[in-house]
């Protein structure tokens, strides 16, 4: 797999310029090595400034170049590059305050542009030895002088190839191509500084409800909530109890334990993540947020609103819960349910993740055929490797992680256990 360069085009190394050894030790430093789009980021500018484009340097470039942004496209919709530079100027701090504090020259990007200025520190200390250790190796190559490079500037382009098998990009190339990569390239998606995420657990009173009674509650009375006056009508006091019960926002500790695990786990900024209860939500909360919904649509009826046009989809009828595969490929089943197979306690979940309900927005969605089905799915969620396998391949090894559902299946003890979960079917959908 290519490894794609953040370098400004038509620009190549600055081996014998200090400013540059400067960057090549930053991108090293732990606050940068597992950061690739940060590294990007700080390669993208500093190659640019360097070589005297500085003018070049704007909001959409950075938007273009580095998070693969169309060329065009209104930074003020989208504020990407915004919340990634407060980010960089933090972590640039940490460095020249800490273990880069005796470097020759200190780097910031003032606030309200991105072109790096390169200041000279006053009677530099030898930058730590841990830092020397880890800098990057590059061969150098010829430096042409100012007026050769003016004449040699299309050759430039021709070598953009071997740039990106040589600077900064062996950095982060072992971080952008590795699994684990692709999973925190999902999460940082999902969950980041620059809008607001909801985690929406399913509503377990609301299942009791629906078991007691035998009946399954839709979205549109869901919100409206006339199930419950409707229930209270019977003056029935069973039914009266379950239909004051369904009012109170309970949810399960198997949802809860994914949201304290996300926080520990996962590469996401939580800055702008919170947990909504199912019961209080709306539909306009959902406009201009993502969303992660927690539950098939009879433990979480907003589901209804992001599945519709899935292959997978969790269901409920007569037959109990189970996953419909709209449209089988091969060996699979139409149905996948509990029981349906020779394998005893066999769960299924399906995570999807598929557009939100305004343009930008985005939604992930965990649905199980039982409790241990959805922890199995949520499991999977935070196992990296796992995870980021798959995403690997349902992207093609590209930047870029297209709409997707996945069939998970999951052998358990009882319907609390679940067991380690595996893929049984994938579809990708397109942007």
């Amino acid at each position: 797999m290519s490894v794609r360069s953040n370098l400004a085009p038509g620009i190549t190394p600055f081996a014998d310029d200090p400013r540059w050894g400067v960057v090549e030790r930053l991108i090293a430093s732990p606050g940068f090595a597992k950061s690739g789009r940060l590294t990007q980021f700080l390669v993208y500018v500093c190659s640019s400034a360097l070589a005297g484009h500085a003018s070049e340097i704007n909001e959409s470039q950075v938007g273009v170049n580095v998070f693969g942004r169309p060329t065009g496209y209104s930074p003020t919709e989208d504020s990407i590059v915004r919340s990634h530079a407060r980010l960089l100027r933090k972590r640039l701090d940490e460095y020249f305050d800490g273990e880069g504090r005796g470097e020759p020259y200190r780097i910031r990007i003032p606030k309200g542009g991105y072109v790096p200025h390169f200041e000279e520190q006053s009677s530099p200390l030898p930058p730590e030895t841990s830092v020397v250790e880890t800098r990057i190796h590059v061969e150098p190559l010829p430096i042409a002088s100012p007026r050769r490079w003016h004449l040699a500037g299309t050759l430039y382009f021709a070598l953009l190839g071997i740039v990106a098998a040589t600077v900064a990009a062996f950095a982060w190339q072992r971080h952008t191509q590795s699994p684990e990569a692709y999973a925190a390239r999902f999460w940082a998606g999902i969950c980041n500084a620059a809008r607001t995420t909801l985690i929406v657990p399913s509503d377990t009173a609301l299942v009791s409800f629906e078991v007691i009674t035998g009946r399954d509650v839709g979205l549109r009375e869901y919100v409206a909530q006339d199930f419950r006056r409707d229930t209270a009508l019977h003056s029935s006091t069973p039914l009266d109890r379950v239909s004051g019960l369904s009012s109170l926002p309970y949810t399960n500790i198997v949802d809860l334990q994914f949201c304290w695990r996300l926080a520990l786990t996962a590469r996401a900024d939580l800055a702008r993540t919170t947990i909504r209860s199912a019961k209080d939500l709306r539909s306009q909360d959902l406009k201009g947020s993502n969303v992660i919904l927690i539950g098939a649509r009879r433990a979480n009826p907003w589901v209804e609103l992001f599945d519709q046009s899935n292959n997978f989809q969790g269901l409920h009828d007569d037959r109990g819960d189970f996953v419909l595969n709209r449209a089988p490929k091969g060996a699979e089943r139409q149905m996948y349910q509990e029981g349906g197979t020779p394998m005893p306690g066999e769960s299924y979940a399906v995570v999807s993740y598929v557009p939100g309900l305004n343009a930008d927005d985005r939604a992930l969605v965990i649905s199980g055929t039982t409790t241990a089905g959805t922890e199995a799915g949520l499991d999977f969620l935070l196992n990296a490797s796992a995870f980021g396998r798959t995403l690997e391949e349902i992207s093609a090894g590209g930047n870029a992680t297209p709409w997707f559902e996945i069939l998970l299946r999951a052998g358990s003890v009882n319907f609390r256990a679940p067991g380690k979960a595996e893929v049984v079917s994938w579809r990708r959908r397109s942007r």
